[in-house]
């Protein structure tokens, strides 16, 4: 079974998608954030998906979306990137949330709630982006 990386950008649109990893790694972890890590083929159209703050769920488990923090050559092969970063509970370590919250629904919806209501329009003018 093929596993296709679905890419949002930070506006959270889905902007496109990868379906031609040589290779991925999952990490999971209860308390602290999982982890992933991509070997993709570098193209013009790849390297546009996988900037730094983007989003990528997976097609297996697509309620999990996790940010992506670093895109950087592969140093074994040529023309081919690693993507990494974190679930998105990461965001948690960044002290952006204020307070625990409490998210249901999609990880769309989640991702919208948490943005919108803690950086676009938060209570405390202060914080907004």
């Amino acid at each position: 079974m093929e596993i296709i990386a679905n890419i949002y950008d930070k506006q959270l649109n889905q902007i496109g998608y990868i379906d031609g990893c040589s290779s991925m790694l999952r990490t999971y972890r209860y308390r602290n954030p999982s982890s992933f890590k991509l070997r993709v083929p570098a193209s013009v159209a790849d390297v546009a998906l996988t900037l730094s703050g983007f989003i990528i769920t997976f097609s297996d488990e697509p309620k999990v979306g996790y940010l992506i923090e670093s895109v950087e050559p592969a140093a074994d092969i040529p023309n081919i990137m690693e993507v990494s970063g974190r679930d998105l509970r990461a965001l948690f370590g960044f002290r952006v949330i204020p307070r625990s919250q409490t998210v249901n629904g999609s990880v769309w919806n989640r991702i919208y709630w948490l943005i919108y209501n803690n950086a676009v329009d938060p209570s405390d003018e202060r914080r907004i982006m």
